[in-house]
Parts: structure tokens; sequence; C-alpha cells
């Protein structure tokens, strides 16, 4: 009966260290991560597995790919698709301020090719006004001779206000010169060239070589001065 009885006190006292252990260990983390969160269990409508998701979100997080920012300055993003409903003047990306990423920074197609600018910025989503934008205006160069003109958005991107004593050739290279982002940017060649006598300027067509629906990860520079 000795026995029986220090047999039965013996699993009861490892039961209560079992027990002890688990509160230590998991019990005490759990509380910890619920105060980091900012919960407590006496919220209205907590859950415990609302509690796990927010624990695996944070898990997530603090694992996230670091090396999303590379050495030169830029940080890659991955393009939401919008197909089939594709939509070339509004992007949206995969990064936010949590990324660094802030409103008016440049954005590229690939390496030195200008696509747009951030214009809409959250925790980890932002929006990109590309220069198929109907609103898009900015400062542009064409040619060795730099022949300036202003680029005007819109599906099939213009180049107007052309002097028409300096003409662009067919094919010339278009580069950015406006301050908001970096100088010398690519942007596409020159295509149509059209001289109305009535008109005080000529224009031009912008031809670029991607299809921005197929766009499906860009670059944003971050260590350029965004306003």
């Amino acid at each position: 009966m000795r026995s029986l009885r220090g047999f039965i006190f013996s699993l009861l006292a490892a039961i209560i260290l079992v027990l002890f252990w688990f509160y230590r260990f998991e019990i005490g983390r759990g509380l910890s991560d619920l105060k980091a969160s900012g919960m407590s269990f006496l919220d209205h409508g907590f859950s415990y597995k609302d509690f796990q998701i927010l624990k695996l979100e944070n898990e997530f997080l603090k694992s996230k790919d670091s090396s999303a920012i590379l050495k030169d300055g830029y940080v890659i993003a991955d393009v939401f698709s919008s197909y089939p409903f594709n939509d070339q003047s509004k992007l949206i990306i995969n990064r936010g301020t949590g990324d660094g990423i802030r409103e008016g920074m440049p954005v590229l197609a690939g390496e030195g090719v200008l696509l747009g600018r951030i214009s809409e910025v959250r925790k980890s989503l932002s929006e990109i006004q590309t220069f198929f934008d109907p609103n898009w205006r900015s400062s542009v160069a064409s040619g060795p001779s730099k022949i300036r003109s202003l680029l005007v958005g819109g599906n099939v991107p213009a180049l107007t206000f052309i002097a028409k004593d300096k003409i662009p050739a067919v094919g010339d290279e278009v580069v950015n010169i406006a301050p908001e982002y970096l100088y010398g940017l690519y942007l596409g060649k020159v295509g149509d060239v059209k001289v109305n006598p009535t008109e005080p300027w000529a224009t031009a067509s912008l031809e670029i070589s991607y299809n921005p629906n197929l766009l499906d990860r860009v670059f944003i520079i971050i260590d350029h001065d965004a306003e």
C-alpha cells in the first residue's frame, strides 16, 4: 500500500513539474507576445485563434527578406496584377513605409529606365503613378543635342512643346531632365513627329521597348531626395 501511495505521489509530483514547465515556457511566452501586440485576454471579441494569427503575422514581418534593399540604393518590389483589367497609369506594389518607401520616390522599370513615381504609400503597399497617366507632366530631352520638350502622359505618351527649329530625329533617345527624378534616366525613343503649320510647336510620340502590362517587378530609388 505504501509503495502504491509513493508511486501516486511521485506521479502527481511529475505532473505538477510538467505543468509548471509548460506554464513557464509556453504560456509565459504567449503572454509576452500578447503584451507586445497590445492586446489583452480581457479585450472584447478576443479569441486565441486571432492571437495566433497575429503572432504568425508578427513572425512573418520579423523574417521578411532583408535582401529587398539592394546595396546600390534600390528597393525591389513586386507588382500586383490587375489582369484582365490592365491599367498602365497606376500600379500597386508590395512595398510601403515599412520598407523605407516614401511618396515622390522615382520608380524604374529596369536599370536606368524611368517608369514613374510613388504617389501613395501605406504600411506594406504603395501606388505608382506611371508616365502613362494622362495627368503626368515632366521635362525631357531628346537626342545628342538634348532637344527639350514636355512629356505628357497617356496610353501613348507624347512629346509636346518642341521648337520647330529643333526637331528631334525619329529614334532619338528620350531622357529625363526634370529635377524630381535622376537626371538622364531613359524613357524611350522619339516616334512619329508631327509638324502642323498652324501650330507654334511640334509634337512627337514616345516609343517604349517594353510592355507595361507585363511588368511584374520594379525598382524604387531610395537614395534620391523626394518631395
